[in-house]
């Protein structure tokens, strides 16, 4: 997600000219200038917060005649837990349920409907015995014999939170 922060300045005379310099404090308590990419124009900012906790963004604001002004917002940031949601063939699964699929190899187990506001990793676990990593769509393929097979899907964010989903497949 990216959050605009615009600083209104005004000193009170037509035609006056003003220049900023941003910083932004981090949650682990560093301190850096802003990217050039970061920074629109001299009073608009974009920031892409993507780690959890206190974020304090402060502006230092001079005039021509060399009057300062300083101003801080205060940003909270919380990691959201993602959601994994399985879909076979546009149904939905819930936690725990069966499906059954085949015998045709024509169907997939697809995990791209993750509601998180940051990528995330894909790691499944089949029968708990075999793991497929980064992919978010199993097939036919992805299973060595017809049958019933315990489907668990864990996915990561990059923040370290995790969740997961279990279905159980028959595949005919």
């Amino acid at each position: 997600q990216t959050a605009h922060v615009e600083a209104t300045v005004d000193d009170g005379y037509m035609g006056s000219e003003t220049t900023s310099t941003w910083t932004l404090r981090q949650p682990d308590a560093t301190v850096r200038g802003l990217t050039a990419e970061e920074r629109l124009n001299e009073h608009h900012v974009a920031l892409t917060l993507n780690t959890s906790g206190t974020y304090e963004l402060h502006t230092t604001v001079v005039d021509r005649a060399g009057l300062v002004t300083n101003a801080s917002h205060v940003f909270v940031v919380e990691n959201i837990r993602p959601e994994p949601v399985l879909t076979v063939d546009g149904l939905v699964l819930e936690h725990g349920q069966e499906i059954r699929v085949g015998p045709e190899p024509s169907w997939n187990v697809t995990a791209n409907e993750i509601t998180d506001n940051e990528p995330v990793d894909f790691l499944w676990v089949i029968d708990n015995t075999t793991s497929v990593r980064s992919l978010s769509v199993l097939n036919a393929t992805s299973f060595e014999r017809s049958g019933l097979h315990q489907v668990e899907l864990i996915v990561f964010d990059d923040d370290g939170s995790t969740n997961s989903i279990v279905v159980n497949l028959v595949i005919l």
